[in-house]
């Protein structure tokens, strides 16, 4: 999808959006621990996959400032995978600027396993300290997330077509 079909005209709005994230900066967002999101709202039809494919196409050309992530929770084989396959993604997308993503969220995706409802149990059992690696694992992350000199923007798509079971994972 590029300019030329672009019928809706949305590239004016999809170069705007991106002209105001390219205008926050790294440092202000990571020390006020801010992210944020954007949601696209529209009827069945009304071009929310266009936009969303114009942005694609921008952020592909800007590649020296953004890391795309996509991930589209219907592709999960269950609902029970939802939320290991979307850090898989994020992970995967990561790895290539810092190879010491993998250990990290190797060991923040088995911190969170703790807190899983079939291991309750284990987090009863260790405590305080299940949260602290949780948060040691967090903060690992974010510094990690910190030296990449490119804004990472997620698009997940299809939420509108989840069940309310799968928009909660």
């Amino acid at each position: 999808f590029n300019v030329k079909d672009d019928e809706l005209q949305f590239n004016r709005k999809v170069e705007n959006l991106l002209s105001q994230i390219g205008d926050l900066s790294n440092q202000d967002i990571f020390l006020n621990n801010k992210s944020f999101s954007i949601g696209i709202v529209g009827k069945w039809g009304y071009g929310k996959s266009s936009f969303l494919a114009l942005l694609e196409n921008n952020i592909a050309r800007k590649k020296d400032q953004y890391i795309l992530i996509k991930f589209n929770p219907r592709h999960s084989k269950n609902i029970e995978t939802i939320q290991f396959d979307f850090f898989q993604a994020l992970f995967e997308s990561l790895k290539p600027y810092d190879a010491r993503f993998s250990k990290s969220f190797n060991n923040y995706l088995k911190a969170l396993q703790i807190i899983d409802s079939k291991n309750i149990i284990d987090f009863v059992n260790t405590g305080f300290n299940a949260i602290i690696n949780v948060e040691s694992e967090k903060d690992i992350i974010n510094q990690a997330i910190q030296r990449i000199s490119k804004k990472i923007i997620v698009i997940i798509d299809d939420l509108d077509r989840l069940l309310a079971d799968e928009i909660i994972e």
